[in-house]
């Protein structure tokens, strides 16, 4: 999984396997379905990465909350 941190109020970090993955810093761990890498390359570098999920891709795309931590791995 490609990785970034990321510097927001709510988020920790996004990933990108195949898909969106993205920690928030309550612990819980999201996977956005089909998102493209370009949407996911424009969150990591947008100026205010809380904007952007909510404009872009929160209720957007279909969500599943991940019990394990792909991030670990």
């Amino acid at each position: 999984m490609e990785k970034t941190p990321i510097v927001s109020s709510h988020i920790i970090d996004v990933g990108f396997a195949d898909t969106l993955f993205i920690r928030f810093k309550n612990g819980a761990v999201y996977r956005y379905e089909q998102v493209n890498y370009s949407v996911f390359d424009a969150l990591r570098k947008a100026e205010s990465v809380g904007k952007f999920f909510h404009t872009f891709i929160n209720k957007k795309f279909t969500c599943v909350k991940m019990d394990n931590d792909p991030f670990a791995a």
